[in-house]
C-alpha cells in the first residue's frame, strides 16, 4: 500500500479515495472521517473526481495506475463506482477499502427536515433509492409530487378503461421517460408485493 492510500466503499456506490497524506489516513483509521473535503485537514489539497470509475478506457487507466505509483504530495483523488470489482486489479491493489454505510430512511428524514424542513414520505425516499440529496431536491420543486399525480392519473385512467396503452406510452414518450418508468416499476412492486402477502 502506497502513502497511505484509501478506498471507502459505500452500499450504492463505490467512493474511492486515494490519498497521498500520511495525516489523512490516520485521521481515517481512527474514525475521524472530515465531512467535507474543502475544510480542515484536506484543505489546500487539490482532488480530482473520477465518475463512473469503472467506464474508464484501458488508456484512462493505465494512465491512472502510473499517477497510483507516483503520487504527488499533498493530492487526493476520488473515484466512484457501482462496480468497484470492474475496476483494473492494478488500480485496486493500490487502495484500502473502508465501509460506509448507506443512510437509513430515518435519517434522511431526520437530515432533511433539520436541513431544510422538508418531511419526506416514504414513496419519495424509495423513489430515490434514499439518496438525500436528490429526495431533497424532488421535494423542494414539487416534480415528485406532480409526477406522482400524473402517474396515478394515468394508471386510474388505463384501469378503468378511460385510456388506452397506446395513448399513455404516446404521452410517455414526450416527457420524463425514465421517472415514468421507475416510478410504474416501484408502484408495481409494491401492489405485487401486497397481493403476495
Amino acid at each position: 500500500m502506497k502513502r497511505g492510500t484509501l478506498v471507502a466503499r459505500l452500499s450504492a456506490a463505490s467512493f474511492l479515495a486515494i490519498v497521498s497524506t500520511p495525516a489523512f489516513a490516520h485521521h481515517v483509521m481512527d474514525g475521524k472521517m472530515p465531512t467535507t473535503f474543502g475544510e480542515g485537514l484536506l484543505s489546500g489539497l487539490g482532488h480530482p473526481v473520477i465518475e463512473p470509475a469503472h467506464q474508464m478506457t484501458t488508456g484512462a487507466a493505465n494512465s491512472l495506475h502510473k499517477t497510483l505509483e507516483e503520487p504527488t504530495p499533498h493530492s487526493l483523488l476520488i473515484l466512484l463506482t457501482s462496480q468497484p470489482g470492474a475496476l483494473p486489479a492494478t488500480i485496486r491493489s493500490r487502495c484500502q477499502q473502508l465501509e460506509i454505510a448507506k443512510p437509513t430512511p430515518d435519517s434522511v428524514q431526520k437530515w432533511c427536515f433539520e436541513t431544510a424542513g422538508v418531511q419526506l414520505e416514504p414513496p419519495l425516499l424509495e423513489f430515490c433509492s434514499g439518496a438525500p440529496l436528490s429526495a431533497l431536491a424532488y421535494a423542494q420543486s414539487g416534480r415528485f409530487d406532480d409526477l406522482n399525480d400524473r402517474m396515478m392519473r394515468a394508471v386510474g385512467d388505463l384501469l378503468t378503461g378511460a385510456a388506452f396503452v397506446t395513448q399513455i406510452a404516446s404521452a410517455w414518450a414526450d416527457e420524463s421517460l425514465a421517472e415514468r418508468l421507475k416510478w410504474l416499476d416501484l408502484w408495481l412492486s409494491r401492489r405485487l408485493r401486497a397481493w403476495i402477502a
